[in-house]
């Protein structure tokens, strides 16, 4: 037989029951937001190997004449087949112009100057893609565009400003498209001494073009998030392999990561034998005394990764 309580004691009861009951709500959500949410589910480790890939110089040697308005500071560049033609399209910085040139023959096939076609006042950090002569793509700090041959402006999607996240086309960060879908690499451009903001940080954008949609996907690596590194050690390369996967590589990270961006996180781990001393993480006064870039040039980072088709590899 239960104890008799009074009306006091019962609702005291249930009062500490309810805050009890938010309290671990609270945790139970603080937990989740403060978890990456693609922290890798499996290390493998997998012993590096050092002769599988070789470079050999060839007397092959590429040259594309630049007219008059056209100079040498090119900032992107990637080739493109269409029609059975293979074209090689180049952005020169300084002009702020895109040439596209027949690949075999090197002759000029297309000129594009963005500055009549955008209209923007700034072209600081413009990157461009062109997928074929009529799907053209260009990003600034604020911006993603698509532009035809004539330099008509079909579709314009502006970035994520809660993030400043800005979208790059660089050859260790191309584009990828699956799924009508389109890939960006995210420039670094985060408060480096800040782990909340480390912790929030995506590396990769998703854009839906035909409904002007965005999306940013895949937070930085564990270590990223618990030691201060610098903004050089920030950047990062990926490719795209044959199981549909993004491959990621980060400066400061031995491992490589792989993922679907939805519910397959792995990392594969070997430390290169070229690598002489671990990768030391930096402190915040380092940073904010400009140490960042010494402590990069003076340890062993990792680089680009690529896929090879041919070899699955």
């Amino acid at each position: 037989m239960c104890p008799t309580q009074t009306l006091g004691e019962v609702r005291r009861r249930r009062t500490y029951l309810k805050a009890g009951m938010l309290l671990l709500a609270f945790l139970a959500c603080y937990s989740c937001k403060e978890k990456p949410k693609n922290t890798a589910d499996v290390y493998t480790y997998i012993k590096p190997q050092y002769t599988l890939v070789r470079l050999t110089e060839t007397k092959d040697s590429l040259s594309f004449k630049l007219d008059d308005s056209t100079y040498n500071i090119i900032r992107s560049f990637n080739t493109f087949v269409q029609d059975g033609n293979e074209y090689i399209s180049f952005y020169d910085q300084r002009s702020q112009s895109i040439s596209i040139y027949d690949f075999k023959s090197s002759v000029i096939k297309k000129r594009l100057s963005l500055k009549s076609c955008l209209g923007v006042p700034s072209f600081y950090k413009t990157t461009v893609y062109s997928r074929s002569f009529d799907s053209i793509f260009v990003t600034n700090r604020t911006m993603l565009y698509l532009l035809d041959s004539a330099g008509i402006i079909k579709k314009r999607i502006e970035f994520i400003k809660e993030q400043r996240a800005w979208a790059v086309f660089e050859n260790i960060t191309p584009p990828i498209f699956k799924d009508n879908l389109l890939y960006v690499g995210v420039r670094p451009y985060v408060n480096e001494t800040s782990f909340k903001a480390l912790k929030k940080w995506k590396v990769l954008y998703a854009f839906d073009i035909a409904n002007d949609k965005k999306k940013l996907y895949y937070h930085l690596p564990e270590l990223y998030q618990t030691e201060i590194y610098g903004e050089r050690f920030l950047d990062y390369s990926y490719c795209y392999n044959h199981h549909g996967n993004f491959v990621v590589s980060f400066w400061a990270d031995t491992s490589i990561h792989e993922s679907n961006l939805s519910d397959c996180h792995h990392a594969y781990y070997g430390k290169s034998k070229y690598q002489n001393d671990d990768i030391r993480p930096a402190s915040k006064e380092q940073i904010l005394n400009d140490e960042g870039s010494r402590l990069y040039y003076t340890a062993d980072s990792y680089g680009p990764i690529y896929f090879d088709p041919a070899s699955r590899r």
